[in-house]
């Protein structure tokens, strides 16, 4: 039998029933069911006839059937909710019917939330007790009937005062219709009946801090940190109200709720990220082994805050995956399927289109795209400072839209009702990104480019853009996404602005004669064993100084203190302020020798250095972020910088900075790279292009993301292949 057979008997049981013939129906469905068993429609119309037919457990039987076959189904989901009701089966038919809502959030779930509360509200007339009260109060608040709900938890509570789980959802429900006043109340009553659990007291804390008042917020969550002093979530909330204001507060709370016994894998992972800002490797070595455990439990942290770790590539892809699977559900697409088309609309969606790294390096992408063959519509989800930088991104794209102060599905319904083809996310897993948007699949081809050095973990983006440097074919296995494979680096580099006029070393308070090792890089991508190395080049380089980054001032401190406790004068520990750009371009100009940091090595700031005409020597690690200079090196034809270990990276890093021949010679190369493939804008866009264009024709065929490997083509003096 052919699945059209089994269609079209689906098709007559559903006939049948708007006929009123439910026998017919039932028999229809069950020939489509018989025809093709996988079928998950010919189990829903089976399911729906045996509902109207008044058999409910059978109902619910064949539609949980359809449920599993296709999870994605929202029909079934909303069938399965209403037979669960007809059932009696109230708690499965309500998550039943949250389920539809969320699998397709265009669902019209109304009738069935109505017909629900009808059931909810005869419940609780007939049984007055806690757990009818919860349920109904639940699906009220679900259909955002806050007053209603409120008033049943009130009626409840009458009678079972003592019920602090009643308490604490009514302060839930209080919160939810911005009653803030009577909700802190009610979740102290629920603190009260249960001081044994922790989760009362926070709840009131952080019902203080959504409604503003800082200073309360804090007070009460004082309050439970010294009630429950082994307990890691009121200092991670005591973490979040003082880092407005006060770092170092934040820092010592971090700490706390990462030391508490029950800390969880987020609350490790993140006092380590900040113990890597801080240069406090203590703290890292000290919580490493608990965060690896509780990682191997399964439990996803924020990819970001891993990168910066020694963690493999297949570590960070578990938890990436771990991590995308918590935060956003598999959804029904929003958008329509691809079909061919002579001219493709891009989105770009980034929280950075502003002065900072991405903003400024993919600038000139959007300047350059062939608009004969693509329109270039920009979403902003970040702060719209209205800066040159911002005003020269919206000037360069068709079309800048800002979506920062609307929820991830309306936004999603917006980039889907724009008619984007191909949605590119250029944030990932870094600060204020919004990938949950593409969770709606707005687009019929999603991607991932620039932000983030590494896999998303996210089901719902088909591909991400790397290089054979990034993303070697060894490598795929580590992505859930398929790989868009450019034939030069996936860092797209627009030409930097002019540097400041040039200054003397005395000037930034370098000594003249020595030789200016730098690195730029963000404190948090220094690890114990790079300082170690670090300090190993300065101590075979009497004559050398090491100029860093200024972050945070502990980390100076810290850094100083280390170097001293490896016979190293500390004074030759030297830190560079933060600066206008075109000043920082400007420092390039008096530094010999730029080392880079691993595993999460420099990006855009080993760019910029190449720019200024700075070599660099780099260690080429596992990891997409650990790979990224290197690709760059070698587009530059700059392959003797790149080392295979850190025995390696020490030995380059001595050898050129003793030979100042060498180091002409990579220097020379250097400053040629502004002139080559890296910089040259036009040529990469028109690859890019062609990637695009590849991965839409595939999906227009109606055929799954695979690798697309660009082929290096010629391009002519204008870039166009």
């Amino acid at each position: 039998m052919t699945p059209g057979e089994a269609i079209a008997a689906k098709d007559a049981a559903r006939e049948a029933l708007r006929r009123g013939d439910a026998v017919a129906a039932l028999a229809h469905a069950e020939r489509a069911v018989a025809l093709a068993p996988s079928l998950p429609e010919a189990w829903v119309a089976l399911g729906t006839v045996r509902l109207v037919m008044g058999d409910a457990a059978a109902a619910c039987t064949h539609l949980d059937r359809a449920v599993t076959l296709a999870p994605l189904l929202a029909e079934a989901r909303l069938n399965l909710s209403v037979a669960l009701m007809s059932a009696g089966r109230l708690d499965e038919a309500r998550a039943a019917l949250f389920a539809a809502a969320t699998v397709d959030p265009g669902l019209d779930v109304r009738a069935a939330t109505e017909r629900l509360l009808v059931s909810c509200r005869a419940e609780f007339s007939r049984s007055r007790r806690p757990e009818t009260a919860a349920r109904l109060a639940t699906v009220l608040q679900a259909a955002r009937l806050f007053d209603e709900a409120a008033d049943v938890l009130r009626q409840i509570l009458a009678d079972f005062d003592a019920d602090a789980d009643l308490w604490s959802l009514l302060g839930q429900i209080l919160l939810a219709g911005r009653r803030h006043d009577e909700a802190v109340l009610a979740a102290l009553e629920a603190d009260h009946r249960a001081p044994g659990d922790v989760a009362h007291i926070a709840n009131a804390a952080g019902i203080l801090a959504d409604k503003g008042d800082l200073a309360a917020a804090v007070a009460m969550a004082e309050r439970a940190a010294q009630r429950f002093p082994d307990s890691c979530r009121p200092h991670l909330l005591l973490a979040d109200l003082t880092g407005r204001t006060d770092a170092a507060a934040e820092w010592r709370h971090m700490v706390n709720a990462a030391d508490a016994a029950d800390a969880t894998a987020a609350a490790l992972s993140r006092a380590c990220f900040a113990a890597y800002e801080r240069s406090d490797w203590a703290v890292v070595e000290r919580l490493r082994p608990r965060l690896d455990a509780a990682l191997r439990t399964g439990e996803g942290v924020q990819p970001l805050r891993l990168a910066v770790m020694p963690y493999g590539a297949a570590e960070l892809h578990r938890n990436a995956e771990a991590f995308s699977r918590a935060q956003w559900p598999a959804r029904r697409p929003l958008a329509a399927a691809a079909a061919a088309k002579p001219r493709l609309r891009l989105g770009y969606l980034s929280a950075d289109f502003r002065a900072h790294p991405v903003g400024t390096t993919i600038l000139d992408l959007f300047r350059h795209h062939d608009r004969s063959r693509h329109e270039v519509r920009l979403y902003a989800v970040g702060a719209t400072d209205d800066g040159p930088e911002q005003r020269a991104l919206a000037a360069a794209a068709d079309a800048f839209t800002t979506l920062g102060a609307v929820s991830d599905l309306d936004a999603a319904r917006r980039i889907r009702d724009d008619g984007i083809d191909i949605l590119l996310e250029l944030g990932g897993h870094t600060k204020n990104a919004r990938p949950g948007i593409l969770s709606y699949r707005p687009a019929p081809v999603q991607m991932h480019f620039l932000g983030y050095p590494g896999t998303t973990g996210a089901g719902f983006v088909d591909y991400i853009v790397g290089d054979p440097w990034t993303i070697p074919p060894e490598a795929e296995r580590y992505f859930t996404e398929c790989i868009l494979r450019l034939p030069v680096p996936a860092l797209i580099n627009t030409p930097r602005p002019p540097a400041a006029a040039a200054r003397s070393r005395s000037a930034y308070g370098l000594p003249e004669a020595a030789v200016v090792l730098s690195s730029f890089n963000h404190s948090h991508k220094i690890t114990p064993q790079l300082f170690a190395v670090w300090c190993d080049i300065l101590a075979a380089l009497p004559e050398a100084v090491l100029w860093l980054r200024s972050s945070l001032p502990e980390t100076a401190a810290t850094l100083r203190d280390a170097a001293r406790r490896r016979g190293l004068d500390p004074a030759r520990l030297l830190f560079a302020p933060r600066v206008a750009l075109a000043e920082h371009f400007a420092r390039y100009r008096v530094c010999d020798l730029m080392l880079d940091t691993t595993p999460y090595g420099a990006h855009s700031t080993a760019a910029d250095a190449l720019w200024m005409g700075c070599p660099l020597v780099t260690l080429a690690g596992e990891t997409f972020a650990a790979r990224v200079c290197a690709g760059l090196l070698d587009a530059a034809g700059m392959g003797e910088c790149i080392a295979v270990d850190l025995d390696d990276y020490r030995i380059k890093a001595v050898e050129l900075a003793r030979d100042a021949a060498a180091r002409s010679v990579v220097k020379a190369k250097a400053e040629q790279a502004r002139h080559g493939l890296l910089f040259d804008t036009r040529a990469f866009t028109r690859w890019f292009e062609l990637g695009l264009e590849t991965a839409w024709t595939r999906a227009a065929a109606g055929l799954p993301p695979a690798t697309v490997n660009v082929p290096r083509v010629p391009t002519d003096e204008t870039g166009s292949a």
